[in-house]
């Protein structure tokens, strides 16, 4: 269901401009108008709203955590070039 918020966040601006629209009695067009800018902006904002969901409550799976240990390992590793050794020698 967190994959789709940005998806539910969109509908849901659009039925209450809808909503709105309908009791201020606009025209046909106004009313599209305010529903299509209200699908897009809150889909965007619903984007952002998602990310942030999944970034501060959602942790890594310890799998990722620990491939991401091992290419870190990998990566503070020395390596001694032929020219190196030479000079230890």
């Amino acid at each position: 269901m967190i994959e789709k918020l940005h998806i539910y966040i969109a509908i849901i601006a659009a039925l209450i401009v809808n909503v709105c629209c309908i009791v201020t009695s606009n025209s046909l067009y106004t009313t599209i108008l305010y529903i299509i800018a209200a699908i897009v902006v809150f889909f965007f904002i619903g984007i952002f709203v998602r990310n942030f969901i999944i970034k501060n409550f959602y942790p890594e799976s310890e799998e990722n955590v620990s491939e991401n240990e091992g290419e870190t390992e990998e990566a503070e590793g020395i390596e001694v070039s032929a020219e190196d050794e030479e000079q230890l020698i």
